[in-house]
């Protein structure tokens, strides 16, 4: 490179700027930030492929959004909820999405258990569910851990 070419390229990156161009730039740093959620490899761009469940949070590809309020997933009603060992598919009491639960083993237990009437009324990994008990009532079912 030539020396005369590289000192002038020197001092044009380190003469420093005016104090309005440094508040300018102060300035412009959060919509900068909000701009790059949407920014190939942001934020919303790492749902691609995913299903979102509430704000910023994704579910994999494999699950379903069981939970908005609370941003919980649970894995997806398909043939590999099927194969698995204990597991059925029920729906969630407020969106009618399918998502694989542990089947219960006794359902009389189940039923006599109190209804709820929300997710939080659940466990962590629980959802609160439609199921029949008699007439259709809602009772909480635990999520098919993942495989």
């Amino acid at each position: 490179m030539d020396p005369v070419r590289f000192d002038t390229l020197v001092k044009s990156l380190s003469t420093p700027g005016t104090r309005r161009a440094v508040v300018r730039l102060l300035a412009a740093l959060p919509l900068a930030g909000a701009l790059a959620m949407f920014a190939p490899g942001g934020a919303a761009a790492r749902c691609r492929g995913a299903r979102r469940c509430g704000r910023r949070n994704c579910c994999a590809k494999a699950e379903v959004c069981g939970d908005r309020e609370a941003k919980r997933c649970a894995p997806r009603c398909d043939d590999a909820c099927f194969t698995r060992t204990g597991c059925g598919c029920a729906a969630t009491f407020d969106t009618d999405r399918s998502y694989c639960n542990v089947n219960p083993t006794d359902f009389g237990a189940l039923c006599a258990e109190p209804a709820c009437d929300s997710h939080e009324d659940c466990a962590p990994d629980g959802f609160c569910s439609n199921v029949t008990c008699g007439e259709q009532t809602t009772r909480c079912l635990a999520a098919c851990p993942a495989e």
